[in-house]
């Protein structure tokens, strides 16, 4: 059995690390965007306005798994309220009610 979504076959840590990066990279371009200090002769304005909402896409569908974890587990409802980096880290101390929940959750563990 297999997932639709590749973020899901992640591991906790590897999820974090790329979220962590993923908001760094969205957050970068954003203010790029907005100061249009981008190079336009490379992406002009449409472009840009595409790839700011690919980097968007990628981050929300990073959120989406992890509330997938954490309604796995129970704690979708108790976490509501918290950011992103604090449910990552109650899913990295909760990792083994993952697996045990949903098979095709975190089958990805050794990516080096």
């Amino acid at each position: 059995m297999e997932s639709h979504d590749i973020y899901r076959e992640f591991n906790v840590e590897y999820l974090r690390n790329l979220y962590v990066r993923s908001k760094k990279e969205f957050e970068m371009f954003r203010t790029m965007f907005n100061a249009g200090s981008y190079d336009q002769e490379k992406m002009d304005d449409d472009q840009a306005k595409y790839f700011k909402k690919k980097l968007k896409n990628r981050v929300v569908d990073i959120e989406n798994t992890i509330d997938i974890h954490c309604n796995l587990i129970g704690g979708l409802e108790r976490w509501m309220d918290q950011s992103y980096m604090y449910k990552l880290a109650a899913l990295e101390a909760n990792e083994e009610k993952i697996t045990m929940k949903d098979d095709t959750c975190m089958r990805l563990i050794d990516l080096i």
